[in-house]
């Protein structure tokens, strides 16, 4: 039976390698669908799991006066022994955080060098203030890929791997300017040591594997300034403890982020917390920082009473993370719905199609069936003749097409994936403007030391620019996708052969031979 099969489909050559052509189309056309639904479908858990299902916990930020010429402001840190009972909490799958860590990387150029440097001597007070000439300031975060840099603020990984977890190693992360300027790839290594020698961090050098290499979006903040998007560097929460020769239950964070399981009650887990810490509001508003005036407890204290105060009076602010999510998730909504119709639309038609294919080529040889009858072939062996040389270019073209779709797929996915996002970002996006960056860090409040209250306001007012927020394409391809696919289209040849099949199988052989049709 087999033999005779294979010697059929090579008589039939050329009809075989047509059908295999094009069920390959077919299928090629399948699996792209199959990957942008799996891709938009598998950005949105993801979103869901960062944003939707996330309570970010601040330290409160207050105006100050640190002398009678000089303003500023100081957030107040979060420590690890407040948030520890929360990581604990029945409702907490995972948790995040974000501080700032300011290093040097020796051996290399700094973007921005004449501006950052005309900058320092025209207005010292303007930059941050531990970021001198060739400094570079670090996002220290336990998970970049959920981290506000990634989901929100519009970096996105261009070349190796994101990081999670305690301890994930000695690794750092750069922008792709900084990665560009310096000729720096994934895998090399970047000698990291301090700023400068002062009284706020020990001395410390340590050599980091450069494991992700990142795009950030243009902004209008100021060249020199020393933290726009593109100077930045993002390193693991470990590192940054591990250089400060603390353990982690010794941190301190700028804020930090629960990411609550499935099904869990988001508002009843913010009633525990204002229950157990000292909340001062729920904000509602993602765009800006808050600052209050200081407690009427500090009134007339000097700087140093005013910090020690603060030490033992921490304060707090909760953000849901779910307005970001509302945002964010926007672009995804309009291609969910058209991925999935496209995606049912084209299985449908393709099921159809081979269907039809097959009922025809089965009728095509109905004298031929009558022939293998007549001659006393069994009606079992026919059937399998049949199956096999329907089975066999269904086969073929399924791998020929999943080749085809893994090659050209991810290119094409992202591409379209990427354009639709950004198109339904500026459609949906046109109130989002003037998203301020300090949604990405707390610490350009309390880390500069201004000269004079207008400066200070002006350089709040550098760090806004407009922008669309809109998720970057990572494309997916679920096996269990596919394997429901390839199913449903043997499933949808085997019915078609078995029907066709019957229809000829139960007629006479004679009454096959002598029907003209």
């Amino acid at each position: 039976m087999l033999k005779r099969a294979f010697l059929s489909l090579g008589y039939h050559w050329k009809k075989v390698l047509a059908h295999i052509l094009a069920y390959s189309v077919l299928f090629s056309l399948c699996f792209g669908a199959i990957m942008v639904y799996s891709t938009v479908r598998g950005q949105q858990a993801f979103l869901q799991g960062a944003l939707q299902r996330a309570v970010t916990l601040r330290g409160e930020s207050y105006y100050i006066r640190v002398s009678m010429t000089s303003a500023g402001a100081s957030t107040l840190m979060i420590s690890y022994e407040d948030i520890m009972p929360f990581l604990q909490d029945e409702a907490v799958e995972d948790w995040n955080t974000c501080t700032n860590f300011d290093m040097h990387i020796e051996d290399c150029e700094i973007l921005y060098a004449k501006e950052r440097a005309e900058s320092y001597e025209k207005h010292r007070y303007g930059q941050i203030f531990s970021v001198h000439e060739d400094g570079m300031t670090a996002i220290c975060v336990r998970d970049s890929a959920r981290s506000q840099a990634f989901v929100t603020t519009g970096f996105h990984l261009v070349e190796g791997e994101h990081f999670s977890g305690d301890d994930p190693g000695d690794i750092i992360m750069v922008s792709e300017d900084f990665a560009n300027l310096n000729g720096l790839h994934v895998g090399d290594k970047a000698q990291v040591s301090n700023i400068m020698d002062d009284d706020f961090y020990d001395p410390f050098a340590g050599e980091l594997t450069i494991t992700g290499i990142f795009r950030a979006p243009e902004s209008n903040l100021l060249k020199g300034i020393g933290a726009r998007p593109e100077e930045m560097l993002v390193i693991p929460l470990a590192v940054r403890c591990k250089f400060r020769h603390q353990p982690l239950e010794e941190s301190f964070h700028r804020f930090v982020t629960f990411y609550l399981r499935e099904g869990a009650d988001q508002q009843a887990f913010i009633d525990r917390l204002y229950a157990s810490l000292n909340i001062t509001k729920t904000l509602d508003d993602f765009y800006n920082t808050y600052s209050e005036k200081p407690p009427e407890e500090t009134v007339g204290m000097n700087e140093d009473e005013m910090f020690d105060y603060f030490d033992t009076h921490p304060a707090y602010q909760i953000q849901p993370e779910s307005q970001w999510y509302d945002m964010v998730a926007k672009p995804l909504d309009q291609e969910a719905k058209l991925a999935g119709a496209m995606l049912y639309l084209l299985l449908g038609s393709v099921a159809l199609i081979i269907a039809l294919i097959v009922v025809l080529s089965i009728k095509e040889r109905r004298r031929e069936v009558g022939i293998l009858l007549s001659m006393g072939e069994s009606r079992v062996k026919v059937i399998g003749q049949l199956a096999v040389e329907t089975a066999f270019p269904i086969l073929l073209a399924l791998v020929v097409g999943i080749g085809i779709g893994s090659i050209a797929g991810v290119p094409l996915t992202e591409t379209l994936c990427n354009g639709v996002y950004e198109q339904a970002a500026e459609d949906t996006q046109s109130e989002n403007k003037s998203v301020t960056f300090s949604a990405l860090e707390n610490y350009y409040n309390d880390s500069w030391s201004m000269s004079e209250r207008q400066l200070y306001h002006s350089l709040v007012h550098a760090q806004h620019f407009d922008m669309e927020v809109f998720p970057q394409a990572e494309v997916q391809a679920a096996p269990q996708a596919m394997a429901a696919y390839a199913g449903i289209i043997l499933a949808a040849a085997l019915l078609a052969l078995l029907a066709q099949g019957a229809a000829i199988l139960t007629a006479k052989p004679a009454k096959i031979l002598l029907d003209r049709r």
